[in-house]
């Protein structure tokens, strides 16, 4: 056939397989042998000889085969094709998150490259570069340049092949390390036994999704691998509203660069036993809707009354809202975040799922004497420690079983309870700010 190839002959003893000396050359290997058939029945004996062999059949077929093999592979066609480019970096219409680039990209062709041809220009200018071989061609790429953020650039790569065909392929590619703006106007609520949140749509020009993180603490957030992503405003965490348990959520915008918002609201929801009668329990978060009867709504119509205690409002201290008495009686309309709450409920087996955004911190404005406030965190820790620096002398906690006004004296020892509140009995007046994250 004139294919003008180069006969390599491979001494016996050299692999542990006739397939050995392809692969030592990067080639899958496929063996063509005479096997053992009626007119053959020589094929692995000692009678195997050359003799045997039909070297007029087998020369037919080795040319079939040569001729096939070099027809798949168009090494006695006409080349007018140039060296074709692929694995761009960064990639065509991409992004870079960082101002210093590294740009390469991959040129081949089933002839050869000319090495001597390769260029590699960035908005028009030449930029000096490396090259590695790869098969049938080169990889080429740049030290890391300093480029200038927020800025489209323009990277072409030329090159020929040994027929002197040629290519010239330009790419765009965009610097940015700008995050997206940050996600607002988050609500939570809840829905039967889902938890729903919904946020505003992102204004930022370059928004590519919202990735949705959760986790156990406030302060426990890794940020790495998202719960889920999505372009829609809403998430949905299905039956967790009944779990005896807390969950934080955080919404991220992410921008078509990469780039994560850099500032992020936590929100969180705790479910706690209610107990038949009166419950003092700590409302730990800013609800999204303040309404107290919106607040309670998830004990159905096993609730009757609130009351709350306020150590500044001095005389009235004491707000109540109850659901059988006229609107001038109800003055605790709205519920914020580290009150502490009673809540007179009928029926066993009841929870109450508190949600809202997790303030980061939590100032409370004590007075001398009594206080009623909540635990505004969600660590294991105990009272000493979650109080710490609180001038008190005295502490009341919640307990179903001491009758008849459900409290008991509370040990600095003894672990604070998440949504729980507390009487403190403080010897001077103070402020006090508790860190939630």
């Amino acid at each position: 056939y004139g294919l003008g190839l180069e006969v390599n002959t491979v001494r016996t003893g050299t692999g542990p397989s006739d397939h050995y000396p392809f692969w030592q050359n990067g080639y899958d290997a496929v063996l063509i042998i005479e096997k053992m058939n009626q007119e053959y029945p020589y094929y692995h004996t000692t009678e195997d000889t050359v003799d045997k062999l039909n070297f007029t059949f087998t020369s037919k077929i080795v040319k079939i085969l040569l001729g096939a093999v070099a027809s798949f592979a168009e090494i006695n066609s006409h080349d007018e094709r140039g060296p074709s480019h692929s694995y761009e970096v960064p990639p065509p219409w991409g992004y870079s998150v960082d101002s210093h680039v590294n740009i390469s990209v991959s040129v081949k062709d089933p002839s050869g490259v000319n090495h001597s041809s390769i260029e590699l220009h960035l908005d028009g200018n030449p930029v000096p570069f490396y090259t590695y071989p790869v098969t049938f061609g080169y990889r080429v790429y740049t030290d890391y340049l300093s480029l200038v953020v927020d800025s489209t650039y323009t990277a072409r790569i030329m090159a020929t092949d040994v027929h002197g065909n040629s290519l010239n392929y330009s790419w765009n590619f965009t610097v940015d390390d700008s995050p997206p703006y940050p996600v607002t106007g988050q609500k939570m609520s809840i829905v039967g036994n889902d938890i729903l949140i919904n946020w505003d749509v992102s204004p930022s020009p370059d928004f590519s999704h919202f990735a949705i993180f959760r986790a156990d603490t406030p302060d426990s957030f890794t940020f790495h691998t998202p719960l889920t992503t999505t372009t829609n405003t809403q998430y949905i965490n299905a039956n967790v509203a009944s779990q005896l348990s807390s969950a934080f959520y955080a919404i991220r915008a992410v921008d078509a660069a990469g780039n994560m918002d850099e500032e992020y609201t936590v929100l969180g929801k705790h479910t706690i036993t209610i107990y038949d009668g009166w419950n003092l329990v700590g409302y730990p978060f800013q609800p999204t809707d303040r309404n107290t009867e919106q607040v309670f709504s998830y004990l159905g119509n096993n609730w009757k009354r609130v009351w709350s205690y306020d150590a500044n409002k001095s005389p009235n201290r004491w707000a109540m809202y109850d659901r059988d008495a006229p609107e001038w009686l109800r003055d605790y309309k709205m519920i914020t975040s580290g009150q502490g709450i009673w809540v007179e409920t009928t029926g066993s087996n009841l929870k109450l799922c508190m949600t809202g955004k997790v303030l980061q911190n939590v100032t409370f404005e004590l007075k001398k004497g009594w206080n009623l406030i909540a635990y505004p965190g969600f660590n294991s820790e105990t009272l000493g420690e979650a109080f710490a620096g609180v001038p008190y002398d005295l502490a009341y906690a919640f307990h179903p079983g001491m009758e008849p006004y459900r409290l008991m004296a509370y040990e600095d020892n003894w672990g604070v309870m998440k949504g729980g509140a507390y009487w403190l009995h403080l010897y001077t007046d103070f402020t006090w700010t508790y860190q939630t994250y």
